[in-house]
């Protein structure tokens, strides 16, 4: 990929890193330790959310300490005596963020080694920075992205992203509100939290291990009414502040550890592709080749989702759709004479699973299929008797790849 796309993407990277940085020391709690200096922890109401804080503070240190993330590598290979040939596929995948920033970035390269040479077939290369708009619905959610990506099989030398968008969100995790008491319930109506057991222990550590889920929350809430009556704002203040990061750390975990997450996509994205030179195009068992020029372009972008995970397993399957936009719905190739018109969009449907034999190390499978209805194509004279016997020659369409990969969780 050329070097001015690379130090656009690291600079990208930089500011959303930077950013994420802020989000994170915004959301610590050293506004609130002069509640504690003041009142001196005189009643059992005051030592009660001094051990509100703790807790608090422990799940933001967890937080913010630590990339989630994986790293995952595949090798398949085939050797005779005078030829051998390699395919390998790697990749990272990183997120950090608390509620309602997360910063995702995410690479993965396929190659080839053919009797000592390499050949890079298929890289991506995408980084996202999410906003959620509510502290108490984690259902709207914006997103910017930028998407660098190429793929020998198609032809595409280099074809480049950026755009954003919404999602709409379903987490099952938010019935975990509704449970009153996660610890002493029986396993199958702490299930109904929709959380995975990972999650219910975190959300109980965060709540003291004894009170009920709910009861920080009302708690908290009455201590702002008893400040405001009794005329003590500068305090007010700090509970509620110790209030509302309580509710994004509880949001950031209902994110994280939510057993079922139904989404849905709709964004716009800019998109500026090149070609490999002298791209092959194909009619049947015949080929031809013929340079493009690099197009630009808009495209709505649709993706419905679904994400299941369990203690030791994953699920993902997510469905593209892109189509052109702004007077741009058709493409069309012509020579004069004869002529070819189809509607612009390509789709795109990734399905993933992961299993874990322990808590960092894992395999995983990764499905994808690719469909362009509108490839490059023109129309060629196939005559062998020096008339015309236009045929249409089109680029490939179609690209199909099954992974397997073992995966360390970082």
């Amino acid at each position: 990929m050329p070097t001015k796309f690379w130090g656009f993407s690291v600079l990208f990277f930089m500011i959303n890193l930077v950013g994420s940085a802020q989000v994170l020391k915004v959301d610590t709690l050293n506004n609130t330790g002069n509640f504690f200096k003041t009142r001196q922890l005189q009643s059992d109401e005051d030592l009660r959310i001094k051990e509100i804080h703790d807790e608090l503070e422990k799940a933001l240190k967890d937080i913010n300490d630590q990339f989630a993330g994986s790293i995952y590598f595949g090798l398949n290979g085939q050797e005779v005596k005078r030829d051998n040939f390699f395919v390998i596929n790697t990749g990272i995948s990183l997120s950090n963020g608390v509620y309602p920033f997360k910063f995702e970035l995410n690479s993965g390269i396929l190659a080839q080694i053919q009797n000592g040479s390499f050949s890079e077939t298929v890289s991506n290369v995408s980084i996202s920075f999410d906003y959620n708009f509510s502290d108490k619905n984690l259902s709207k959610q914006s997103y910017v992205f930028l998407n660098g990506t190429n793929n020998s099989y198609l032809g595409i030398d280099q074809r480049y992203e950026i755009g954003g968008g919404f999602i709409l969100n379903y987490y099952s995790g938010n019935r975990s509100r509704k449970v009153e008491n996660l610890k002493s319930r029986a396993i199958d109506e702490r299930n109904e939290s929709g959380l995975t057991e990972e999650g219910v222990q975190k959300l109980m550590a965060l709540n003291g291990g004894n009170h009920s889920f709910n009861s920080e929350d009302r708690f908290l809430k009455a201590q702002l009414e008893k400040l405001q009556v009794q005329g003590e704002g500068k305090d007010r203040e700090e509970v509620s502040i110790l209030l509302r990061k309580r509710r994004r750390v509880v949001n950031t975990l209902i994110k994280n550890f939510s057993s079922t997450r139904l989404s849905f996509l709709a964004g716009l994205n800019y998109e500026l592709e090149k070609t490999a030179d002298s791209l092959e195009l194909f009619d049947g068992d015949q080929k031809r080749n013929r340079n493009f020029t690099a197009t630009n372009r808009y495209r709505l972008v649709l993706r419905p989702g679904l994400d299941w995970r369990g203690e030791n397993f994953s699920f993902s399957s997510k469905y593209y759709i892109k189509t052109g936009v702004f007077e741009e719905f058709y493409n069309r190739v012509d020579d004069g004479i004869n002529s070819d018109k189809r509607l612009d969009y390509w789709t795109e449907w990734i399905t993933s699973f992961r299993f874990n034999f322990t808590q960092k190390i894992g395999v995983s499978i990764t499905y994808t299929l690719f469909y362009d209805n509108a490839p490059n194509r023109a129309f060629f004279n196939v005559s062998t008797t020096g008339g015309s016997n236009f045929r249409l020659f089109s680029a490939e369409n179609k690209f199909k790849a099954i992974l397997l990969s073992f995966t360390y969780g970082l």
